[in-house]
């Protein structure tokens, strides 16, 4: 038998529910799934840098500190600390004052076209297809909800006709 890690994927794993089953290693993880099930009152706990590891409750600390997939969860916090670090030391360097961009505005400039802007209503699809003589594709409604919108859209079609003569 091959150990969970090995990479040929037809290996063979014994299954720590029963170790009557013998499962291929691409199907492990789904196995482990359907047999956790049918075993709700087993003291197996799940390895937090593997879910295929299960650990029965006396060796769980004992596995935290031996586990083999240990090493790449670690190195990768390693990686992610060392990015951050970098990070906060480029954030920290002085900027150069000529590097600054003015785009020829003014702080004050600014101020007012963003208050006009978010004053402004902006585009009402509604108020758009409601104005024009626009049918809508009715598709995911129910046909009575269908029915209902064209009998809506047609009172409003003709109320329109009617004002336009």
């Amino acid at each position: 038998m091959a150990d969970i890690n090995s990479a040929d994927p037809e290996d063979l794993v014994t299954c720590p529910y029963n170790k009557a089953h013998l499962i291929r290693r691409k199907k492990f993880q789904l196995h482990l799934i359907k047999c956790r099930s049918h075993h709700p009152d087993s003291k197996l706990l799940k390895c937090p840098f593997n879910l295929c590891h299960m650990i029965p409750e006396q060796e769980y600390s004992m596995h935290i500190g031996s586990c083999p997939d240990r090493a790449i969860i670690t190195n990768y916090k390693n990686i992610e600390e060392d990015n951050k670090r970098k990070a906060t030391e480029v954030s920290t360097q002085p900027k150069n004052d000529s590097e600054e961009e003015d785009w020829d505005n003014s702080e004050e400039d600014t101020k007012e076209s963003t208050k006009t802007f978010l004053e402004s209503k902006g585009y009402d699809p509604n108020k758009k297809i409601n104005s024009n003589d626009i049918i809508l594709p009715l598709n995911g409604y129910l046909p009575a909800q269908r029915r209902k919108i064209r009998e809506d859209q047609l009172k409003n079609f003709e109320s329109k006709r009617s004002r336009r003569d």
